[in-house]
């Protein structure tokens, strides 16, 4: 839609219902509107003779559409516009962020979903249908940079992204057949996405080529980040968990104190297992399988800066891992110390 899409309004009050907006012009200059409703609002004023309600006050607080009239489009214009929308919906789930959630599906190796989204504070969801451990980093890029230049970097420095990345969030490893979900509040501007996770031969899945681009455009109205039930504070090279968390769904607000992108991977252990148990079953030549499984969390968030993702807790001990490197050392966070345990009851 680049080039078409002029405007969107999201939980906008007009003709007496709450709706979403996608706003479009044709060449004579009529405005065209796509939209959704979402609920019905209650009727105690009559339409204005602007073509757009007055809602009432049960719809306080909702932004009111726009009252200038606009002409009837003439036949040409109708019929260019029937083209435009019918070449339109074949891209239409490319597009995403009008609505609550935005997903994708991870394949080995690739991911699947819009690439396009509206900018503001929105949910991301990946479903594994790989055969393999995936998990979805969202990054900024610079206008000057591209994806390929990102994927380049990876072959050529597999530890570490370059330093014009901006890491911003995503949800994290989860197993073939799983879900996982992250908030992550998005800028206009260049985005990828990423799997850091390596293959079998040490290979990061990214490399492999599991890159997305992924363009977010302007929105008018963005959503509030989540309320959390519960924080943690990632610091070099540790975790702070605010509180015990008891069983039962949780949105986890995590805060980057640190001086350097952490991740947090959760992991839901085996009895008398730890976190480092597990990091250390996936590194090379250990015999076994690793003693639990991951659940999702976070991929890596920039120091400052914060990102949500939520999980459905049993009872049960639990574990957290960050697995990036220590630049000037080289040495993974989780071989500095960065692993927590607690347990959900």
């Amino acid at each position: 839609v680049q080039g078409i899409l002029e405007r969107v309004e999201e939980n906008t009050a007009c003709c007496f219902a709450r709706q979403d907006k996608l706003w479009f012009s044709d060449p004579d200059g009529n405005a065209w509107e796509v939209f959704t409703v979402h609920e019905q609002l209650p009727v105690d004023r009559t339409l204005s003779n602007t073509g757009c309600c007055i809602p009432n006050k049960a719809a306080k607080g909702l932004p009111t559409c726009s009252t200038s009239k606009t002409e009837s489009p003439t036949l040409p214009s109708l019929a260019l516009l029937v083209a435009m929308l019918l070449s339109f919906v074949g891209g239409w789930p490319n597009v995403a962020g009008a609505f609550d959630e935005t997903n994708y599906i991870a394949t080995d190796y690739g991911f699947a979903g819009p690439d396009r989204i509206l900018a503001g504070s929105r949910v991301i969801q990946i479903t594994n249908n790989g055969k393999d451990l995936h998990h979805m980093q969202v990054v900024q890029f610079p206008d000057d940079k591209t994806v390929a230049d990102i994927h380049e970097a990876m072959k050529t420095h597999p530890e570490h992204l370059p330093s014009w990345v901006k890491h911003v969030g995503g949800p994290n490893a989860i197993l073939p057949g799983a879900r996982a979900s992250s908030t992550v509040q998005f800028t206009p501007g260049h985005y990828a996405l990423l799997c850091l996770i390596p293959d079998k031969h040490g290979v990061l899945h990214g490399a492999r080529g599991m890159v997305k681009a992924v363009t977010v455009i302007p929105a008018q109205n963005r959503h509030d980040a989540p309320r959390s039930t519960a924080i943690i504070r990632q610091r070099d090279f540790g975790f702070m968990l605010s509180h015990p968390l008891k069983p039962g769904h949780h949105t986890i607000e995590v805060l980057n104190d640190g001086t350097q992108a952490h991740e947090v991977v959760l992991v839901k252990l085996k009895p008398g297992a730890t976190a480092k148990d597990f990091a250390t079953a996936l590194e090379p030549g250990d015999s076994g399988p690793p003693p639990g499984q991951p659940v999702g969390g976070i991929v890596g968030i920039e120091p400052g800066s914060r990102g949500f993702f939520t999980s459905d807790f049993e009872p049960g001990r639990y574990g957290m891992i960050c697995f990036f490197t220590d630049l000037p050392s080289r040495a993974l966070h989780y071989h500095k110390g960065m692993t927590l345990d607690f347990t959900v009851e």
